[in-house]
C-alpha cells in the first residue's frame, strides 16, 4: 500500500508539472507574431546584459523567454535559433530531427526528448508559423526532474521509516503474545517431568 501510494503521488505530481510546462510552451507558441516570436516588451526595464533589441522581451517576459529553445526545420535538420541562456554543461539543446518536428507540427502533440547533454531532457512542441516555417519550441525539464527526484527520495525515507516502526510494533506485539504460551509450555514440561519422576519412584517402591 505504501509503494502504491508513493507511485500514485509521484505520477500525479510529474503529470501536473508536465502540464504546467506544456501550458507555458503553448503560451509561447500563441504569442504575438506566432510560434518562436518573442512577446512584445512591457515596461522600461532592460536585461542585465545590455540594451534590448527591438521586439525582444523585457522584465519577467525576458526571464521566462530566456529558458525557451527555438529551432527551425531547415535542410532536413533543425537549426537552433535561440537556446536557453546561462545554462551549464555546454548549453544543451533538444535532440529532435526534421521528420519528428514536422510530425509534431502536424498533430499538435507535445513530446519529451533527450538533449545533447546527458541528464537533461526537454519538453518540445512544433508549430507552423505565418511564414510557413516549422518552428520547434522546447523547455528544459531540469526543475521538473529535480522536483520528482526529491519527492521520490522523501517517499523512500518516509516509507522506510514507517516500515521500521511497524516492524518494531509487530515484534513487540508478538513477544507479548508468545510470552504466555511459552510460560504454559514451560509449566506443562515441568508437570510432565514431575509425573515421570513420580512414576519412576512408584516403580522403585514396588
Amino acid at each position: 500500500l505504501l509503494v502504491a501510494a508513493s507511485w500514485t503521488v509521484t505520477s500525479l505530481t510529474a503529470s501536473y508539472l508536465l502540464d504546467q510546462v506544456d501550458a507555458q510552451l503553448a503560451r509561447f507558441a500563441s504569442g504575438p507574431g506566432g510560434p518562436g516570436k518573442p512577446p512584445l516588451p512591457r515596461g522600461d526595464a532592460a536585461p542585465p546584459d545590455g540594451p534590448q533589441a527591438p521586439g525582444s522581451p523585457s522584465g519577467q517576459d525576458a526571464g521566462a523567454f530566456s529558458a525557451v529553445y527555438v529551432g527551425v526545420v531547415a535542410d532536413d535538420g533543425v537549426e537552433t535559433r535561440l537556446s536557453p541562456a546561462q545554462r551549464a554543461a555546454g548549453n544543451p539543446v533538444p535532440q529532435i530531427d526534421a521528420a519528428a518536428a514536422v510530425h509534431l507540427a502536424g498533430d499538435g502533440a507535445v513530446q519529451t526528448v533527450d538533449s545533447t547533454v546527458s541528464g537533461t531532457r526537454y519538453r518540445v512542441m512544433a508549430r507552423v508559423d505565418p511564414d510557413g516555417e516549422v518552428v520547434v519550441l522546447g523547455l528544459p525539464l531540469d526543475d521538473v526532474d529535480a522536483t520528482v527526484d526529491q519527492l521520490v527520495t522523501t517517499e523512500v525515507i518516509a516509507t522506510a521509516s514507517v516500515l521500521l516502526v511497524l516492524g518494531l510494533i509487530l515484534w513487540w506485539v508478538l513477544r507479548l503474545g508468545v510470552r504466555p504460551v511459552r510460560r504454559m509450555t514451560e509449566a506443562a514440561a515441568t508437570i510432565a517431568a514431575l509425573e515421570d519422576d513420580y512414576q519412576r519412584s512408584r516403580g522403585a517402591d514396588r
